[in-house]
């Protein structure tokens, strides 16, 4: 199969339309609010992938929940609830399929 110029154009036009994604990603983690330590995991968790990390840098900051410290089964819980932000589900998304990667993948 050659590639032609109309395949090459294809491939452009969808990486543009991931670039656009991307960049439409990184402008809704940037204006996320972070009034509330929810609000700050879901804004951390955009940033960097990671619950542990993001439980770690809560505590870091003195947050808690009642008397005890963050854990990523808390930032879990919060990722992982029904919600009708648009934001929380492209992370709701993220966050199912890592985890089903891992499932594969550690076996």
């Amino acid at each position: 199969m050659k590639y032609t110029v109309e395949n090459a154009q294809k491939d452009i036009n969808i990486l543009k339309e991931a670039i656009q994604k991307i960049e439409d990603f990184v402008k809704s983690a940037e204006s996320y609010p972070e009034y509330t330590p929810e609000q700050k995991a879901i804004k951390y968790y955009a940033h960097c992938g990671r619950v542990v990390e993001v439980a770690n840098r809560l505590n870091e900051e003195g947050y808690r929940i009642g008397n005890r410290k963050w854990t990523s089964n808390d930032v879990s819980d919060i990722i992982d609830q029904p919600s009708k932000d648009d934001f929380l589900k492209i992370l709701r998304k993220n966050h199912t399929e890592r985890e089903k990667f891992q499932k594969v993948v550690w076996k």
